[in-house]
Order: structure tokens, then C-alpha cells, then sequence
């Protein structure tokens, strides 16, 4: 995963790359998806997801190339809520 991340901008943009995902996070209905469900892939996405934003934060800088985009969207929010929440509890 590390070296997928580092390498990936040489073939892929990261919104290319989000888009891709996205499509790995809502399979299409009736899609089987292999190794433990539907649940199972999401969370090894997030766990990607997680290691991306964390490692490559300006891949997310720019929400206007991001936002057409409903994961990023769904992120971003996160993100927000989460950072506002921390701030205000701490």
C-alpha cells in the first residue's frame, strides 16, 4: 500500500484515484464481493483512505477538484465534523 501511494500519481491523478475507490466502495447491487462482505472491503478502504490522508495530505487540499466526487465529499465532511468536534471538546 505505502508504495502504491508513493508511486500512483505517475499513471493517476489522486481525483482518478478517489474515483476509483469510490467505485470499490459502493459496489453495485447484487455485486458479490470476495474476502468477508461488503463490510469487510469498506473498512480495508478506509484503512487505505486513512493511510493516504495521513501520509499525503495535500492529495485533499484542493476540494474543488475533489468534490464532484461523493466519497470526498462524505471525507471532507467527516473530516470537518470530526476537527470541529475535537476542537470544541478539547
Amino acid at each position: 500500500m505505502r508504495a502504491f501511494l508513493a508511486t500512483f500519481r505517475s499513471f493517476a491523478t489522486p481525483a482518478e484515484l478517489l474515483a476509483k475507490i469510490q467505485e470499490r466502495f459502493f459496489p453495485p447491487a447484487g455485486r458479490t464481493v470476495e474476502g468477508g462482505g461488503v463490510d469487510s472491503l469498506r473498512l480495508r478502504i478506509f484503512v487505505v483512505l486513512r493511510h493516504w490522508i495521513s501520509t499525503y495530505p495535500a492529495d485533499f487540499l484542493n476540494p474543488v477538484r475533489l468534490n464532484h466526487y461523493p466519497l470526498s465529499l462524505t471525507l471532507t465532511h467527516s473530516l470537518t465534523h470530526s476537527l470541529t468536534h475535537s476542537h470544541t471538546l478539547g
